[in-house]
């Protein structure tokens, strides 16, 4: 059989193979790496913020990545799109994971840290970045720098 014909054995179509990818993505990175982390690592919910994004890469799937997958697709398909459509909803999720921890450190303006932080986590998974100890710690410094301005 050949390596399409099993592909398609599996995925009636190149949009649910994405899906797929989409929903495992999620996985991997908000549920075993953002909530997982913060869980694991942090005795309080501002230990768990600042070290599940700063203290590693999250595992090869993250370090591997050209930026961050749903973004990439949402750019790529729009949000009309059913896979633009479906990388907003996972978005919304790791906000949401985020909002949850600002709001139990009792940071103000939740929301606005819950759309910032992402960023932040998000910018460390660029392949082109080379994590030199001089950007980890830039990367921390901002961290910091965006609890304390929603503390």
């Amino acid at each position: 059989m050949s390596p399409k014909a099993t592909l398609y054995r599996h995925f009636a179509s190149k949009d649910e193979l994405v899906l797929a990818f989409l929903a495992r993505r999620e996985q991997l990175w908000t549920k075993d790496w953002v909530e997982a982390g913060a869980a694991k690592e942090g005795r309080t919910p501002r230990i768990a913020c600042s070290r599940s994004s700063m203290s590693s890469t999250g595992g090869s799937e993250v370090r591997r990545s050209r930026g961050c997958s749903f973004i990439n697709i949402l750019l790529e398909m729009t949000p009309r799109h059913e896979l633009g459509k479906a990388s907003i909803e996972y978005l919304a999720n790791i906000r949401s994971v985020v909002r949850m921890l600002a709001e139990e450190a009792c940071l103000t303006d939740p929301e606005s840290f819950a759309r910032s932080w992402p960023i932040l986590m998000k910018g460390r998974s660029s392949r082109r970045q080379k994590a030199t100890s001089r950007l980890l710690n830039a990367r921390r410094l901002f961290g910091r720098l965006l609890i304390t301005a929603h503390r």
